[in-house]
This record gives structure tokens, C-alpha cells and sequence, in this order.
């Protein structure tokens, strides 16, 4: 028949105590009271089946009447030894060793890659911090770290003192300051993140001087400004709203002044306009040469006249012999003192000349009545409906003026 083995001593409680029955039945008498023995064979109660070992900290092992001791989980009463990873949400330290942490006190790791904390003082259990207050520890050599002077951090500001190296890009937030009397050195290319987005400077804060290579500066997608083996190139218009001091040449294909008002040409020397003899000035408009704020040489374009209040000097030459009249000649003086026969002058080609041209032709030897003055025109031109004038009084002259096609006329 069946049967309940029980070893050691049972003490009734001096009242019955009755268990609730779990179908709604009668009562059923319960053991209430102090069990002595070892209850090697009691069900329903929980005991520690491995690793009951001091300090080990209790789980749940196969079941809810298991426990299970362990080992790289412990806790001696004062310091929660965990031989593994940390998983949590949130992790908060209120106090590391209370009442032994300083200023110069120091969360790191110990070579078993424990959180510890250290300081100047060491320990079996943690690595010996070095360097000043606030400075930053770095791994050393087995189970030390170090800090130095030149890398701290405080107020919320890492401070470097030294050359900072960086090999797969750094992002910052905020404003960066380098304080630095030594250069700033870079080896690669500076970009920004984002394009015309960013500013070099600010209106407050500039750069005093900026140093840049034989390359092009880019203003916008198309214009640029390079240095040329003598200059600056500028590969679009130059526009400029005020006032342009130039203290050397400027030289140009075209330049032109565009001006409402008055442009002035103030030079304590010469101006010189032009390099060769063909080049050509236009000016559109009167044009004055003042002396002590008064016209000395003027021409008024609308009204199409000249002042001249100066002396008049006009081109004069001399001839001996026959000759050939250039259209730059005005007076063309003749000496017939010496020649053994008459003198021939023959005027240019009428449509080479300007309308109204004039010259003046003079008997400067006096002696025209033995050596005569013959003015001829070109073939085909006449001076007065003939072809030539002669000149036989001594000192005798000859004025004449062309309509720049094919006829002289004396006045």
C-alpha cells in the first residue's frame, strides 16, 4: 500500500490550521510549525542544486525549485562583480567606492576590462591615472593609462596643444576657435558640405591677407581671375561703380569712357594717347585745352567752330630745287637766289586731300622774274580751269585751297 516516508521531528502548532480546498470541498488539515531534518524527500520547495558557492549570486535554474549559484555573477556584500556584458536602458552611477572618489578620481577600465575607478593613488584593482587635473587617459601599456598636459578637457571644451591628426574626417558642430600664433597646415583640398552655401570670413571678421597660386579664382560658374606672366587676367567685364587710381599703364584693345557728367585726366606729367602714326582718336563732343581755367585751343562740335588764342605755328619748308608738295606742307617757301633755272612745285593729287586744304607758296630768293615759280596741278586737275600758275615778280606768293576732288582755286 502506498505511504508517506517522513525523517526527522514535526511540532504541531498548538491550533489546527486548515488549507482552503481547491475544488470548493471540505478543508484539508495543514503542517504549520518548525520542520527539523534535512527533507531530502519534501516536494514543492525550492533549494540550491549546483554552484553553492559563497557570494555567488541565486537564480532560477531548470525550474522554480532550483537555484542555480553564479559564478560570473557575484556580490560580497560591498562590490557587484559581473564577468560579462552589460545590457540596460539606462545606467546611472550615483557613487563608485563612496567616500574615495576626487576630483583626481577617473572612470576606466583595468585589464580584465572591469569599470574601475582610479586615481593618483592606485590600487591592486585599477590602473594609475597620469597627467594633470581635467586631462584626457589614454592606454599606456598593460593595466596603465596616461594623460598629458596638452590634451584636457573642461567647461564642456576639449583643448589640444599640440598637432591634431586626422586621417577619416572629423565632423564638428558649432563654431570651431584654433588658437594658434604658429600656421595652420593642410594637406589636402578644403571643401565645403554644400555649394554657395558657406562664407570665408564675416563682415565683422575678415581675413587681413589671403596668398593663392598661379591658379584661377572662380567668382561665380564663369568668371575668374588668374595671374598672367605680368599681370592679372580678369575673363569678363570689369565693372567698377566708383573711382578707378591706377598708379601704372593701363592697356587695352578698346577702352571706352562712358560718362554723363565730367571725366578729368589729372596728371602732374605728360598724357600720351596712341603709338604709331596711323592710330585714329574720336571724340565726340566740343573739346577745350585750358591754361589757368581760360580756352588757349577749342572747337565747338555743335557749332562748328575753332578758337585758337595762342601764336599759330604752320609747317613751313624751303626748296631749291623742283619739288614735290606733301600734304603735310603749308607754306612752301622757295629760294630762287640760287637755282640756275626755273623751280617746279607739284601739288598732290586733289582727291588725296582734305576738303579746303590750303598752301601757300612764297618767292623767298626774290629773284622769280629770272627764275620762275611754276605750281602745276596733277594730270587731268586744273588751279583756276588751268593746269598751272607761274610766278615772275620777285617776291610774288600764291595762295590755294582744293575741294579734295580734282580742282584748286586761288584766293
Amino acid at each position: 500500500m502506498a505511504y508517506n516516508l517522513l525523517s526527522g521531528t514535526i511540532v504541531a502548532n498548538e491550533q489546527v490550521v486548515f488549507q482552503p480546498s481547491s475544488n470548493g470541498g471540505e478543508h484539508t488539515n495543514a503542517i504549520v510549525g518548525e520542520f527539523h531534518g534535512d527533507g531530502t524527500y519534501l516536494t514543492n520547495v525550492s533549494r540550491v542544486v549546483s554552484n553553492a558557492t559563497p557570494d555567488y549570486v541565486l537564480t532560477v535554474g531548470a525550474n522554480a525549485d532550483s537555484l542555480v549559484g553564479e559564478p560570473n555573477l557575484q556580490f560580497n556584500g560591498s562590490r557587484l562583480y559581473i564577468n560579462g556584458n552589460i545590457e540596460a536602458t539606462a545606467l546611472k552611477l550615483s557613487s563608485l567606492s563612496a567616500g574615495q572618489a576626487t576630483t583626481s578620481s577617473f572612470l576606466a577600465l583595468d585589464d580584465n576590462n572591469n569599470v574601475v575607478l582610479t586615481s593618483s593613488a592606485g590600487g591592486p584593482d585599477y590602473a594609475i591615472a597620469q597627467g594633470p587635473i581635467n586631462s584626457l587617459q589614454f592606454h599606456a601599456s598593460p593595466g596603465d593609462i596616461s594623460g598629458s598636459e596638452n590634451i584636457t578637457f573642461s567647461n564642456d571644451t576639449l583643448n589640444i596643444n599640440g598637432a591634431l591628426d586626422v586621417t577619416n574626417g572629423v565632423t564638428l558642430g558649432g563654431i570651431v576657435s584654433i588658437s594658434s600664433s604658429a600656421p595652420i597646415g593642410v594637406t589636402g583640398s578644403l571643401i565645403p558640405s554644400g555649394s554657395t552655401v558657406f562664407s570665408l570670413g564675416t563682415a565683422a571678421n575678415r581675413w587681413e591677407s589671403i596668398y593663392v597660386g598661379t591658379g584661377s579664382v572662380h567668382l561665380g560658374p564663369n568668371c575668374t581671375i588668374s595671374s598672367t606672366s605680368d599681370g592679372v587676367l580678369v575673363n569678363k567685364t570689369l565693372h567698377v561703380s566708383g573711382n578707378l587710381v591706377v598708379s601704372g599703364n593701363i592697356e587695352a584693345h578698346g577702352f571706352d569712357i562712358i560718362q554723363t557728367n565730367l571725366f578729368e585726366i589729372n596728371q602732374s606729367g605728360s598724357t600720351a594717347f596712341g603709338d604709331s602714326n596711323d592710330d585714329t582718336h574720336h571724340f565726340t563732343g566740343s573739346f577745350s585745352i585750358l591754361s589757368s581755367s581760360t580756352d588757349v585751343f577749342a572747337v565747338d562740335a555743335e557749332n562748328k567752330t575753332t578758337i585758337i588764342n595762342t601764336g599759330l605755328t604752320l609747317n613751313r619748308v624751303l626748296v631749291t630745287s623742283n619739288y614735290s608738295v606733301l600734304k603735310s606742307d603749308y607754306y612752301v617757301g622757295i629760294n630762287t637766289s640760287s637755282p640756275s633755272a626755273m623751280i617746279t612745285a607739284s601739288l598732290p593729287n586733289a582727291n588725296t586731300l582734305n576738303s579746303g586744304q590750303t598752301f601757300v607758296f612764297k618767292d623767298e630768293g626774290g629773284a622769280s622774274n629770272t627764275h620762275n615759280i611754276v605750281i602745276v596741278a596733277d594730270s587731268g586737275q586744273t588751279i583756276d580751269n588751268q593746269n598751272k600758275v607761274i610766278l615772275e615778280s620777285p617776291y610774288s606768293s600764291l595762295t590755294v585751297y582744293t575741294d579734295g576732288a580734282s580742282k584748286f582755286f586761288i584766293t
